[in-house]
């Protein structure tokens, strides 16, 4: 289709410069001769700059233009912009080293001693996912997120942004609290504290909207307890979850950002344990941070969150309190985790930060460029309540490459530190471990 496009429009320059109006018939004839070149070579420029024009190309269907745009995946949308539809995905790599703490597996209750103090180290499809999602008629938007590891979706959702206050969204979402869990994710793997102390994806209806350096959002929602991917302890009921923000200073590259979430949460008397890998993933099953496991009665969280952003520098921390009441008993856990994490381009570039929704996008290079980040980040996740539980630091470093804007190679480390009640039964005698990963990100 595009080879034809750029036929019948070449032909069409050829044909405009041979036939210049009849006016110019009483010229000279080498200055006539002169003047068509010119114009040729005027056109056919624009032709070319055209079709190089960042992959943007419009096509003809059989009742009105579409733009196709194949630069990160395909966008198609219609010439009044009251339709569009678009097809993206990631592709992830990774390979991982493990040693101590990270490498003391569980058989059957007891420690695997064999493996305690080595090293392991696997290559894994860290994530391969689609997402499909599209506009109709302005006012109307939907998404689907469908994970090839699983074979399943994890995220699909209808919205209506026709109120001038905001959006409601139907479906399985994002609920309404935290800012990291919303972020592109510096670091391979994202903080304990954003992935398990925050609410995860969840079935429910929310609302969302901003108005001038603040946002809002809230919403009623039910965790999946058929998808082990988000609901990893099978219990949660119904949750009523908020957030709001306020940036006081907002400018390209100069951001300085509060936040505060709050979410209610009803377990039903269903089991309940806390639980992360810190930092690792191909440990799989095993979870170097773990609370007590009781039945849970209901629960409350409360998140702070906050970001500063100075040219190619960035600095954002949260921290999560979670207060559980178990079932059929006065006793109450409190946990509490939180984060600091720093951030440097080097280059003349910033982070990418949403004024409508208070959050960070994905960040791209510009176009034809690359970038290197480095990261650093210091966590602290304490599980460790009525003498159960245990305490987990970590301190990770990272360097990313931003190839180009669909390319990215990631390279972090991490160590981790293991104390409290149950740090002897979780993770054996040796209570430090460390890990390092390589990953390669493919976004389309």
């Amino acid at each position: 289709m595009l080879k034809n496009i750029a036929f019948y429009s070449f032909f069409s320059i050829i044909s405009a410069g041979l036939f210049i109006p009849l006016a110019s018939a009483h010229e000279d004839p080498e200055h006539l001769l002169e003047r068509r070149i010119q114009y040729l070579e005027q056109m056919i420029e624009k032709l070319t700059e055209r079709l190089d024009n960042d992959d943007k190309h419009t096509v003809y269907s059989k009742h009105e233009p579409i733009e196709a745009n194949l630069s990160g995946g395909l966008k198609l949308k219609t010439a009044d912009k009251k339709r569009d539809f678009q097809v993206g995905g990631q592709i992830a790599i990774n390979h991982e080293w493990i040693r101590g703490a990270y490498n003391a597996d569980q058989q059957n209750g007891t420690l695997a001693t064999a493996n305690m103090g080595g090293t392991a180290q696997k290559t894994e499809m860290r994530s391969f996912w689609f997402r499909f999602s599209g506009t109709v008629d302005y006012d109307w938007k939907y998404q689907m997120m469908f994970d090839m590891n699983s074979g399943r979706p994890f995220m699909g959702y209808i919205r209506y942004q026709g109120f001038d206050a905001g959006k409601i969204t139907f479906g399985k979402q994002r609920e309404s609290f935290g800012l990291s869990r919303f972020s592109s994710g510096l670091a391979a793997e994202a903080s304990a504290v954003s992935l398990r102390m925050a609410p995860l994806l969840s079935m429910g209806i929310a609302f969302n909207g901003y108005h001038d350096r603040f946002t809002y959002a809230f919403g009623i929602f039910h965790e999946d307890e058929s998808d082990p991917l988000l609901d990893t302890d099978n219990s949660e009921e119904y949750a009523f979850s908020t957030r709001g923000t306020w940036d006081p200073v907002r400018e390209p590259g100069d951001i300085l950002h509060f936040g505060i979430s709050l979410s209610k949460r009803d377990f039903g008397g269903g089991p309940f344990q806390m639980i992360s890998r810190m930092g690792a993933h191909t440990i799989g099953s095993f979870y170097p941070a773990q609370s007590a496991s009781f039945n849970a009665k209901s629960g409350d969280y409360v998140g702070l969150e906050f970001a500063l952003v100075n040219g190619p520098w960035t600095v954002s921390s949260e921290l999560v309190n979670a207060r559980i009441d178990e079932f059929n008993s006065p006793t109450t856990f409190d946990f509490t985790g939180y984060f600091i994490q720093a951030g440097h381009f080097f280059g003349d570039v910033t982070e990418n930060f949403n004024r409508k929704t208070g959050r960070f996008k994905r960040f791209k290079p510009p176009a034809g460029e690359s970038v290197w980040q480095l990261i650093v980040r210091y966590g602290d996740i304490d599980l460790n309540d009525a003498g159960q539980g245990v305490h987990d630091k970590e301190f990770t470093v990272g360097l990313s490459w931003y190839a180009n804007r669909s390319v990215r190679l990631m390279g972090n480390y991490t160590r981790l530190k293991v104390s409290g009640d149950d740090a002897a039964a979780i993770v054996g005698s040796d209570t430090s471990g460390e890990t390092a990963s390589v990953r390669v990100q493919y976004f389309f």
